[in-house]
């Protein structure tokens, strides 16, 4: 990864998020400059899959680091 100390990290609420996800990590690719390498993590509910084997495929080649999370609620 970039030596720039920045990580790039979002939440996907349900699977089609995931198509925005995928998007917003080819725009850093592309166009992130001296931040283009920086990790991205994507954060889901423990909940949500993705049957898109091509969707996932495109994730990892991006290096998106994705995660599965406890949602709490909030008092």
């Amino acid at each position: 990864m970039s030596e720039a100390a920045l990580i790039f990290s979002t939440y996907a609420e349900s699977a089609d998020q995931l198509y925005d996800v995928r998007r917003m990590a080819e725009s850093i690719r592309t166009f992130g400059g001296k931040f283009g390498n920086s990790p991205i993590w994507a954060y889901l509910p423990q909940d949500v899959t993705s049957d898109d084997a091509e969707l996932v495929k495109d994730l990892q080649s991006l290096e998106v680091v994705l995660s599965t999370c406890i949602l709490l609620p909030i008092n």
